[in-house]
């Protein structure tokens, strides 16, 4: 960039082109003018700088760019998950009940849930559903007034960040009938009913139809059906709260139907959409792997892709179980997972139903559940006269459950001596003279099976700080 003195320069140069000016070029009101001048044009260039760094994703920092540059890649970000879990749903009445799926139903705090499922209850009887938290919005409904390749539709602004689910129909004439999900439109012949799934730069989810030569064309007159579902994403219900109907069922004697709904557990385990700052992450790896599954990397990144809230995942093949546990041809074009996800008691119903999304020949998955094995840390010595020592154990604390907790998605994927001494460093509470601490190791570090995963147990950890 440009010096102040050569703006200085410069600008004295130019004004002392001209006539009237030429006199006062070494005066001081001269000179401050181009010490201003220069201060200008330093900070024009520093922005000029500073937004062509937005064209890379290395330095890009603006939510904006980085959404600009999602859209480029063809990237994905994870959707909203709901929180789940059981309620018990009483039928008081003298007949039966049928409760469709998508039956809304509100909680205290006004917020949503929905039943899923059909369920169908007699008299004086019950059922223990799963109760999602869910909105169904009212269906977007587009009709086809000329017949255009990529064919696109983006869901409302102020639904953005929320969306969890979504159904695609098409009417061409004959009735309304679902058409699927076929991503950047692979294996797809030019009459096949499919759609492809799209990230805008507006922050907004989008579906995109076919060009007659990799997926059908909607024809003209046709009209399209997109039913979805909203989520708040990560809340909480706790057990034995009340549920309401937000509209009146009837049961088969036609009368509204006498109900009692109460949450048999919390409702919780929801997640937020996936943030620009995992997105700016995820992208660097996106081209690479692009929804191909071939190697175990791609597995995890999948998964964590789909599912919120994974702190821990770990993928291996065959080879790998049988070194293990020896040969078993049971193993053969197995695929075993194992994770670990703090607020999700589901996780392996979960990943099994976004693998079977995945149209992989010949593979079978299986979920295998981690073993927790953990690890404690003492550390002793003294800290800066200028901080608190319970702050500075707090602190300490916070750092190494950020870096190794179980729950923690910001956890490292193995634990490093030297890495644990630098991050207790960089808390600076030991920069005074005659400040130091000495960390002592105790428990399993290394993990020692496929399954295994490894973290800090903080509450058993010892912390003996005094001044020096």
């Amino acid at each position: 960039m440009i010096s102040t003195q050569d703006c200085i320069d410069q600008f004295k140069s130019l004004i002392g082109s001209t006539g009237s000016w030429a006199k006062l070029v070494k005066s001081q009101f001269v000179e401050h003018i181009a010490i201003f001048q220069s201060w200008a044009l330093r900070s024009a260039l520093w922005r000029v700088e500073r937004a062509v760094q937005e064209f890379f994703l290395s330095t890009a920092i603006n939510d904006s760019s980085i959404m600009a540059h999602a859209e480029n890649r063809e990237y994905l970000p994870r959707k909203t998950t709901p929180s789940k879990g059981l309620t018990r749903i009483t039928n008081n009445g003298a007949s039966s009940v049928a409760i469709p799926s998508d039956t809304a139903f509100l909680s205290s705090p006004q917020v949503d849930y929905l039943v899923r499922s059909a369920v169908n209850i007699l008299p004086g009887g019950f059922a223990d559903v799963e109760m999602s938290q869910l909105s169904k919005q009212p269906p977007l409904t587009v009709s086809i007034t000329e017949e255009t390749p990529f064919i696109e539709i983006l869901f409302p602004a102020d639904v953005n960040g929320k969306i969890t689910d979504f159904d695609v129909y098409v009417d061409m004439g004959v009735g309304f009938e679902k058409w699927v999900y076929a991503r950047l439109f692979q294996n797809s012949a030019s009459d096949a009913k499919v759609y492809d799934e799209f990230y805008s730069h507006t922050n907004q989810t989008g579906i995109r139809f076919g060009n007659a030569i990799f997926g059908l064309i909607p024809p003209f007159g046709s009209t399209i059906q997109v039913d979805y579902w909203t989520s708040e994403g990560s809340t909480s219900l706790v057990a034995g709260q009340p549920l309401q109907l937000v509209s009146d069922i009837l049961d088969f004697a036609g009368e509204p139907a006498n109900l009692t709904v109460v949450t048999l557990e919390s409702i919780d385990g929801g997640g937020e959409r996936e943030s620009t700052s995992e997105m700016r992450k995820n992208l660097h790896y996106w081209p690479r792997y692009n929804k191909k599954l071939v190697w175990d990397d791609d597995y995890v990144f999948y998964l964590k892709n789909r599912i919120a809230g994974i702190s821990w995942m770990k993928c291996w093949g065959e080879g790998d179980q049988e070194q293990e546990t020896g040969f078993d041809v049971q193993n053969i074009n197995k695929i075993f997972i194992s994770g670990y996800a703090a607020d999700n008691a589901d996780l392996s119903v979960d990943v099994l139903a976004a693998l079977a999304d995945v149209p992989l020949l010949n593979r079978k998955f299986a979920w295998v559940a981690p073993i927790q094995s953990t690890f404690t840390v003492s550390i002793t010595g003294k800290v800066s006269r200028s901080m608190d020592i319970s702050t500075a154990i707090d602190g300490i604390k916070t750092v190494l459950e950020d870096s190794y907790g179980a729950g923690s998605m910001t956890r490292e994927e193995s634990i490093n001596f030297s890495d644990l001494y630098d991050k207790v460093r960089d808390t600076k509470y030991f920069n005074d003279p005659g400040a130091h601490y000495q960390i002592v190791l105790a428990g399993t570090t290394v993990p020692t099976q496929l399954k295994e995963m490894v973290s800090i147990d903080i509450e058993s950890s010892v912390f003996d700080l005094t001044y020096p």
